[in-house]
C-alpha cells in the first residue's frame, strides 16, 4: 500500500516534464490519478502507461484540458467530482497559472 492509495490527483500540464513526472510518483504510491493537458496523443499514452502500474482500486486517465479556457476547466472540474469525487490533490506543472475560478470549484467540491 502506498502512501497516497486511496487518494484523487489532479494534475494540470501533466502530459510532459515536470507534470508527467509528478503523474507517475503519485501513480506508483497509489493514488488515482486525472492528467489534465492540452496534448492528446501524449496525454492517453501516459494514461495508459500508469493504469499498468495502478495499485489496486486506482486508476489513471486522461482529460484534455487548456487551463486558460474557464469552459475546459469547468469540464475537468466536473468530470472530476462526477467520476470520482472532490480531488485530494492538485499539484499542478503551471504552478500558479491556475485560473482562479477552478481553484475556488475545487475548494467547493461536495465530498463524497
Amino acid at each position: 500500500m502506498g502512501m497516497l492509495t486511496g487518494k484523487i490527483t489532479v494534475i494540470t500540464g501533466g502530459t510532459s516534464g515536470i507534470g508527467a513526472a509528478a503523474a507517475r510518483l503519485f501513480a506508483a504510491e497509489g493514488a488515482t490519478v486525472v492528467i489534465a493537458g492540452r496534448r492528446k496523443d501524449e496525454g492517453d499514452r501516459l494514461a495508459a502507461e500508469l493504469s499498468l502500474m495502478a495499485a489496486e482500486g486506482a486508476t489513471s486517465e486522461f482529460v484534455r484540458t487548456d487551463v486558460s479556457a474557464e469552459a475546459d476547466v469547468q469540464a475537468l472540474t466536473g468530470h472530476v467530482t462526477d467520476r470520482f469525487g472532490r480531488p485530494s490533490q492538485f499539484p499542478t506543472a503551471e504552478c500558479l497559472s491556475i485560473p482562479l475560478s477552478w481553484y475556488l470549484a475545487l475548494r467547493t467540491c461536495p465530498r463524497r
